[in-house]
């Protein structure tokens, strides 16, 4: 038996997994691990994607008209963008 580092319950690891296995399973915990993850891995790697705007700047300049085609083939992302920007 482990406990899961989230919700504290305690959880048979899948015999698959084995040790390997950091949470329950629950989604709320596999969401907080991948979290906590990617946080992690944004310290470590401050500058990864600090030099990508000139390039992302380039491709869209060789691909005119790319986004607007996106986002009106794509409304569920605009909504969901919109959202996200929504500040409270």
């Amino acid at each position: 038996m482990k406990e899961c580092p989230y919700c504290k319950t305690e959880f048979t690891p899948h015999p698959k997994v084995g040790k390997r296995q950091i949470t329950c399973g629950e989604p709320v915990c596999k969401a907080a691990l991948k979290s906590d993850n990617n946080r992690k891995w944004r310290q470590k790697n401050p500058d990864y994607h600090r030099d990508d705007y000139p390039r992302v700047k380039d491709w869209l300049e060789q691909k005119p008209g790319y986004l607007e085609a996106y986002r009106e083939s794509h409304p569920e992302y605009v909504e969901k963008n919109r959202e996200a920007q929504i500040f409270y």
